[in-house]
């Protein structure tokens, strides 16, 4: 705890911010009320509720709120029981702003959730190109096979999805990607998709035998 009573041992806070935080640790029973250890009592307090509350301030886009909880010592890397951070919650919202901030405030731009996906997997999934291309120039990754990607890809141009699979190659996922079976998006595509991809890429099914498919299926 020396560490920590260091960083906070300069932290004024108003009765009210007191009474409540105190009331919070009544409620986590940490057993240091009533003690004369006022500051030691807010920081375990502050701690227990950083994750929660920076990931509150991201989801609505408050910026001056995160300002406020990074000032008083909140790690913007501190995932919260789900293991989602401040910036998982930004990216999903489409919040660009958000994100550009916590970025520069050190946020893991490759921090996976318990589910193991990042930030630009929920940036993707939400089809924000400016939020997707940000976080993929200042380098995150998608660390998935190409397989997966392929299937994915393939999957998507079956439904016809084209602003789905634009926000995948904002990420750096290739069109040209096939799934385990060899097949490209171009093979599954529906006629009245158009796709820019490399045509020599092919394995049994070609895209001229797909397109005969579709054209017999009722």
């Amino acid at each position: 705890m020396g560490n920590i009573s260091e960083r906070f041992s300069n932290r004024n806070l108003h009765d009210d911010q007191y009474m409540f935080l105190s009331a919070i640790a009544s409620s986590l029973s940490l057993g240091w009320l009533g003690t004369h250890e006022k500051a030691r009592e807010v920081k375990v307090c502050q701690l227990a509720l950083f994750p929660m509350l920076l990931n509150t301030a991201a989801l609505q886009g408050d910026i001056v709120t995160l300002r406020t909880h990074i000032e008083q010592g909140a790690d913007v890397t501190i995932p919260d029981n789900r293991g989602r951070t401040p910036l998982h919650l930004a990216a999903a919202e489409s919040d660009c702003q958000t994100v550009r901030y916590l970025i520069s405030k050190g946020s893991e731009i490759n921090a996976r959730d318990n589910a193991g996906e990042t930030a630009i997997f929920d940036a993707v999934r939400c089809k924000n190109l400016e939020v997707v291309k940000f976080l993929y120039q200042e380098g995150a990754v998608l660390e998935r096979s190409e397989s997966d990607l392929g299937a994915d890809m393939c999957c998507l141009a079956y439904l016809g999805d084209t602003e789905q699979m634009e926000a995948w190659k904002s990420a750096g996922v290739s069109f040209n990607l096939a799934d385990i079976d060899g097949r490209t998006p171009l093979h599954v595509v529906h006629l009245n998709t158009f796709l820019i991809a490399d045509v020599s890429v092919g394995d049994s099914f070609s895209p001229l035998l797909c397109s005969c498919v579709s054209l017999s299926l009722p």
